[in-house]
C-alpha cells in the first residue's frame, strides 16, 4: 500500500467536522439575523413590557405573527383597570379614549363568539370588574350556521416563544414584498422608523410597514386603508358577494338559535352577578350593504327576530344597523360591515342625544361630539392626534367620497 495515498481517519474526521460546523454556521446566520429583526420589531415582546412601552410612549402596535388578541387585550385590563370597557369582535374597536371622561380600555378583537366573549369576561372578573362594559353583538353569532369553536387554543399563543416557522417568517416577508429588504436591514440595525406616513413611533411589522395596529387604549388605527396603501373591500365588492353567496358571516337563516341566546343570557347573568353594567348594541353595517340585506330579508329573517328578542330584555340594548339614521354614510365606513371612528362618535353621540337616563352618560366625554362629528363627516379616521399624520385620508372605498383636505389640522387630543 502507498502511504502517501492514505488518508489518517482522525484527519479525515476533523475534515467532516469543520464541513459540518461551517455549513450549520452559514446556516445558522440568516436565522440569528431574522431573530434578531423580530427582536428589533418588537415581534416577540411580552405583553406586559410591550403595553407599557406603549403607554409610556404613544406607541402603535400592529404584529406581523399575532393576529389573535385574546391575552393582549386582558394585559390591557389588567395595567389600565379601566372604568369602561368596550368588548366584541373587530367592529367594537373604533371607539376611542376621547369620548369618555372616565377611564376606558377598548377590548375589540378579543371576544369574536359569544362563547368567547364569556370567556374574556370570566377571565378579567378575577382581576377586575369595570363600572360598565359596552358589548357589540353581531347578528351573524345569532345564526346556527355560523360556526362557534368549541375552543380556542390560540388564546395560549406564547408571543415571546422562539419557534422555527417565527424565525422563516422575515424570509416569507421578503419574498412577498411584505417586508422591502431595506427595512429589513434598517430594523437588523436597531433603527426602527415611525409607522408609515406618520410621526406615531410603532411596535410590530404590520404598525411599522402598513400603519395598521392598536393605539395605547386599545382602538385600533387603519392606517394603511386611510391612506390608499392597501384596498379591501373597492365599492363594497367583497361584503357584497358575501352576501350575495350567503357566507363569511353572511349565512341565511330563518332563526335566531336557541343556543346562542342560552350564552347570551349567561354573559348578561354574569355581569349582573359581579354588578357590572351591561350596554347591549347591534352596530352599524355600510348603508349600501343594509339596503342589499333589505332587499334579500327573506334569507335573513333571524336578523329581524333577533332584534325584537334584543328589545323584550331587561338591559340597556340599541340597534344601531343603520348608518343613515345616525346622520352617517357609506363614506365613514372602513368596508362593507366595519364602521369607522366618525360612525362611532356618532353612535354615543346619538345616546347623549336621545336617551337622557342611559347608563353611559355619566360616563361620555359629552363636549367632544359635536365638533368631532361636524369636523370628520364623510371620513373614516378620527385621528388620536392629527399632528402626526403625513397623510390626508382618500376615497380608498373607490366610492366618490370627497374628503376634505383640511381635516388633519382639525381636532386636538
Amino acid at each position: 500500500m502507498n502511504e502517501s495515498a492514505a488518508v489518517c481517519p482522525d484527519t479525515a474526521y476533523r475534515r467532516y467536522l469543520r464541513v459540518v460546523f461551517l455549513s450549520l454556521l452559514v446556516l445558522s446566520v440568516p436565522l440569528c439575523t431574522n431573530f434578531i429583526f423580530l427582536r428589533h420589531a418588537d415581534e416577540i415582546t411580552g405583553y406586559p413590557e410591550l403595553i407599557r412601552r406603549q403607554r409610556d410612549q404613544g406607541t402603535l402596535y400592529g404584529s406581523g405573527l399575532n393576529s389573535t388578541f385574546f391575552r393582549y387585550k386582558l394585559q390591557l385590563v389588567r395595567d389600565v383597570r379601566p372604568d369602561v370597557i368596550a368588548v366584541g369582535s373587530s367592529r367594537v374597536m373604533q371607539f376611542q379614549t376621547r369620548a369618555f371622561r372616565a377611564s376606558f380600555v377598548n377590548a375589540g378583537g378579543a371576544a369574536n363568539t359569544l362563547n368567547e366573549t364569556r370567556m374574556f369576561l370570566d377571565e378579567m372578573f378575577r382581576f377586575h370588574r369595570p363600572k360598565l362594559i359596552l358589548m357589540v353583538l353581531e347578528f351573524y353569532l345569532f345564526n346556527s350556521r355560523f360556526f362557534e369553536p368549541d375552543s380556542y387554543p390560540d388564546h395560549f399563543y406564547d408571543e415571546t416563544e422562539i419557534t422555527r416557522d417565527k424565525l422563516l417568517s422575515p424570509f416569507a416577508w421578503l419574498a412577498t414584498g411584505k417586508v422591502p429588504p431595506r427595512l429589513y436591514a434598517q430594523i437588523v440595525l436597531g433603527d426602527i422608523p415611525s409607522a408609515r406616513g406618520t410621526r406615531w413611533p410603532a411596535m410590530g411589522i404590520n404598525a411599522i410597514e402598513n400603519a395598521m395596529g392598536f393605539y395605547p387604549d386599545g382602538s385600533y388605527f387603519y392606517g394603511g386603508f386611510f391612506q390608499g396603501l392597501s384596498v379591501q373591500d373597492v365599492k363594497f365588492s367583497n361584503t357584497l358577494e358575501r352576501i350575495h353567496e350567503g357566507k363569511r358571516r353572511f349565512e341565511y337563516g330563518t332563526d335566531i338559535d336557541a343556543k346562542r341566546i342560552s350564552e347570551l343570557r349567561e354573559i348578561i347573568a354574569v355581569c349582573r352577578q359581579n354588578k357590572v353594567q351591561l350596554i347591549l348594541f347591534l352596530p352599524p353595517v355600510a348603508p349600501a350593504v343594509l339596503r342589499c340585506m333589505q332587499e334579500m330579508s327573506e334569507q335573513y329573517q333571524y336578523v329581524d327576530r333577533l332584534n325584537t328578542y334584543l328589545r323584550s330584555l331587561d338591559i340597556e340594548y340599541y340597534d344601531f344597523r343603520d348608518a343613515r339614521s345616525l346622520g352617517g354614510s357609506d363614506c365613514e365606513f372602513i368596508d362593507g360591515f366595519h364602521a369607522g371612528n366618525t360612525m362611532h362618535y356618532r353612535m354615543l353621540q346619538w345616546v347623549l342625544k336621545n336617551r337622557p337616563h342611559s347608563a353611559l352618560i355619566p360616563y361620555l366625554n359629552a363636549e367632544v361630539f359635536s365638533p368631532i362629528v361636524a369636523q370628520y363627516t364623510g371620513h373614516a379616521m378620527v385621528p388620536e392626534d392629527p399632528g402626526k399624520l403625513n397623510f390626508k385620508e382618500v376615497d380608498f372605498l373607490q366610492i366618490g367620497c370627497s374628503k376634505d383636505s383640511d381635516v388633519v389640522s382639525a381636532i386636538k387630543p
